[in-house]
């Protein structure tokens, strides 16, 4: 079920620099920290952890990765590339 809310965030939320180096910044989300998963493309998981402003990125490997954020009411996510 989404809501007008959740789609709102959906739309603000951004990842940069894309593709990222060592860190990934986080935008458009409200104060957290909140919890994110890195999937590769095969849906392994590769990271988790709580965060609200950049992920350090370095241990990944160069390529496409899928990261979830999951904030108190809502879940959503994007992709983004690893140099």
């Amino acid at each position: 079920r989404y809501t007008a809310v959740e789609t709102s965030i959906q739309d603000h939320f951004q990842v940069y620099p894309n593709p990222a180096g060592s860190l990934l910044h986080l935008q458009g989300l409200h104060e957290g920290p909140h919890e994110y998963h890195i999937y590769n493309l095969h849906g392994q998981a590769m990271m988790h952890g709580y965060n609200d402003r950049a992920i350090d990125v370095s241990g990944l490997a160069p390529g496409m990765y899928y990261i979830r954020m999951k904030t108190e009411n809502n879940m959503f996510g994007t992709v983004f590339n690893k140099d």
